[in-house]
């Protein structure tokens, strides 16, 4: 019987240390809101330890990203562009309407330039 599923931790690691960082949030304070130590989330990071799916799902919560992202073993999977949506929009969802409002002219300009490529 051929696995479906494949929790790779090495990919787990890669994606966690990349939503960690594009959230704002350093190894110590994402411990801090899922209740492990440092290390965990270092070792966790670096593919030297495995964490039970509590913690996965905790770690999930923490970065508010789908739990497919961290769990799915495909380098390229069918989460990325929902997951770089989520983490795009946590960035702007304190902005201000006019922040947001210069931000949508920043996305319409990108999408002119891609166009005339």
């Amino acid at each position: 019987m051929e696995n479906r599923y494949k929790l790779d931790y090495e990919i787990l690691g890669r994606r966690l240390k990349q939503a960690r960082k594009l959230s704002g949030l350093t190894q110590h304070a994402l411990a801090e809101l899922v209740h492990i130590t440092t290390n965990q989330i270092a070792k966790l990071e670096t593919n030297k330890t495995t964490a039970s799916i509590d913690t996965i799902v905790n770690i999930a919560n923490a970065l508010s990203i789908d739990l497919n992202y961290l769990l799915l073993s495909n380098n390229k999977s069918e989460y990325d562009g929902d997951y770089m949506d989520i983490l795009i929009g946590n960035q702007i969802k304190d902005f201000t309407l006019k922040e947001k409002e210069a931000l949508l002219l920043v996305i319409n300009a990108m999408k002119g330039c891609r166009q005339t490529q």
